[in-house]
């Protein structure tokens, strides 16, 4: 009507490319508070796990405003000079658009946006299933020591307190196994490093810990060769145990015990490898000297059902002796927390993985939907012919599941390439399973019947009257 008014090509194409820079904006302006109000639920749920909003960083808006001009434009260019050019006479009598405009050759422009949305969901549905594989088998991991039912009081203890005394008495307490005093412990966030020369141009770096001769027992750390520290034995700087990695890192053969490294270090014992601060880094060199002139902290070991009772004993005990109060902790909430971190990241995964999946829905839902308009003549012909519900609905269907097919086999090179550089990041990883890319692949076609189950359905059962009668 407005071309047979007069208007011009030029102001036809204007429009169409106003009221795409316009849709496009305001999906911006809704986009960008959502995007706040998710920033915000996420941090509060999750932990920190994004840092940048264009509330704190007012530069993102700049680049949301370019994005709107490239979106709108980019949107707006085809249609608006594609369909500024259709011919008249025929919308005039009636016929639909898609009759008058050659819409066919667009199809694989549609068609890929569909594939990419379903690839990079089918990538992401894949990630989280390893993401969270790979966290259970951090849950399972032997750790090398005994985290369970061990209390950690920070205190700085002066060189001249009785601190045998006071482990004494805690360990009349009933349920108490053991203590120890020392300045470190695995997973504590401390960074205590010990550096010692092999030769000219050979250094090691240690993860350094000052412990006592409990500190082995307390922990249940395995010795494997040699012994522990002994009560009965002075304190010798010199005098030092290794773990395995250690062990291997000064390059000691045969019995290292007696051994001496580094012109003054000489070995007394090797315990098993323990994680020391997270899952990712390999366990480095670990070097433990007895040393109790200013221990940082108390290691108490419990081995009790009545957990509650037994703390309630030692604090009255420690405030007796010290009167100080008594604050405290459990070891197991070192790796705790160092897991929650993991699981954040995880859960951040998860979550994109979800909001991926419901965009690519919405981009296969409309083109169903388009696909079930243009088709609506074919598929009356169908029945006409004889075809049933079940054939028409098959026919409609088995189109979108080559489209699904296909971006699954995109996804899978990709994903495999992603989970492994991630999975590179941690000492101890899972492999990659077949069992994995099945369920992805399970879901991704499930989502995918899902969407299409309505427009398929409400094709299969048109009615070939309506369809054929304005042909």
């Amino acid at each position: 009507l407005r071309k047979v008014l007069g208007t011009r090509k030029a102001n036809l194409i204007t429009q169409f490319l106003l009221e795409s820079l316009l849709i496009t904006f305001l999906a911006a302006v809704i986009g960008a508070g959502l995007s706040e109000l998710f920033i915000t639920i996420l941090n509060q749920s999750l932990g920190e796990v994004i840092s940048m909003s264009i509330l704190a960083y007012p530069i993102l808006g700049l680049y949301v405003f370019l994005g709107v001009l490239a979106v709108g434009v980019l949107a707006g260019v085809y249609p608006a000079f594609y369909l500024s050019s259709v011919k008249m006479i025929p919308l005039l009598k009636g016929m639909k658009l898609g009759q008058v405009l050659n819409l066919g050759s667009a199809k694989i422009l549609r068609n890929g946006l569909v594939v990419l949305q379903f690839a990079i969901s089918s990538t992401l549905i894949i990630g989280a299933y390893f993401v969270y594989s790979q966290l259970q088998h951090l849950r399972k991991i032997d750790l090398g020591f005994d985290e369970e039912q061990v209390l950690v009081v920070s205190h700085s203890f002066r060189s001249d307190e009785n601190l045998q005394a006071l482990r004494n008495e805690l360990l009349n307490i009933p349920g108490v196994k053991d203590a120890s005093f020392n300045d470190r412990l695995p997973a504590d966030q401390s960074d205590n490093t010990m550096s010692t020369m092999l030769g000219p141009e050979k250094t090691i770096a240690f993860n350094a810990f000052q412990v006592d001769p409990f500190y082995a027992e307390t922990l249940g750390l395995k010795i494997l060769q040699g012994s522990w520290f002994s009560p009965t034995q002075p304190t010798s700087d010199s005098l030092v145990v290794l773990n395995e990695s250690g062990l291997r890192a000064v390059g000691l053969e045969g019995d290292p015990i007696g051994q001496v490294f580094g012109n003054y270090w000489r070995v007394i014992g090797v315990v098993e490898n323990f994680f020391v601060d997270n899952y990712r880094e390999e366990i480095g060199p670990a070097i433990m000297t007895y040393d109790q002139s200013t221990p940082d902290q108390l290691a108490i070991k419990l081995n009790t059902k009545n957990l509650q009772a037994t703390v309630v004993a030692i604090q009255s005990t420690w405030e007796e002796l010290r009167g100080e109060p008594f604050e405290y902790k459990y070891l197991d909430q070192n790796f705790a927390e160092v897991f929650s971190k993991e699981k954040q990241n995880a859960d951040a995964v998860l979550i994109f993985t979800i909001l991926a999946i419901f965009i690519s829905c919405l981009g296969l839902f409309g083109l169903a939907a388009f696909t079930a308009d243009q088709r609506q003549h074919e598929f009356g012909v169908r029945k006409v012919l004889g075809a049933g519900i079940s054939d028409i609905i098959k026919s409609f269907g088995y189109d979108f599941m080559k489209l699904i097919l296909l971006a699954f086999i995109i996804a899978v090179p990709v994903s495999v390439y992603a989970v492994n550089l991630w999975l590179d990041g941690y000492a101890q990883r899972i492999e990659l399973g077949v069992l994995g890319f099945v369920m992805a692949a399970i879901i991704s076609f499930g989502i995918a019947l899902f969407t299409i189950a309505f427009q398929s359905v409400k094709t299969g059962r048109l009615n070939p009257v309506e369809t054929l009668r304005n042909e």
